[in-house]
């Protein structure tokens, strides 16, 4: 596995969670943000699990992990930088449509 798939990218060009030892430099902004995203696109069945390796779909802990998030966001709502709040709300909007998308 190349360096790009393991490093935190924007969702919307993620194919693969980081593995949850990995973690973005402690000044990146939204650190918090990618361990959780993560783990909504392996309940989400779009990556494969980091314990086992295998992809599973879980949608009741995907929508659990994403109302997380958007509580992160409402909780946070003011005390955020523009990069951050541009992030946060990035990443919501993406898992968002893909819990739609495999609701379906």
């Amino acid at each position: 596995m190349d360096a790009a798939a393991v490093l935190p990218a924007p969702m919307a060009r993620m194919t693969v969670a980081a593995p949850v030892t990995a973690s973005p430099p402690a000044n990146t902004p939204g650190r918090e943000v990618w361990p959780v995203a993560s783990s909504a696109m392996i309940h989400l069945g779009q990556s494969p699990s980091p314990e086992t390796g295998k992809t599973d779909k879980s949608l009741p802990l995907a929508k659990q992990t994403i109302d997380i998030l958007a509580l992160l966001e409402e909780k946070t709502r003011g005390n955020l930088t523009a990069e951050e709040s541009k992030l946060l709300s990035t990443v919501l909007y993406d898992l968002r449509m893909r819990f739609v998308q495999e609701s379906r």
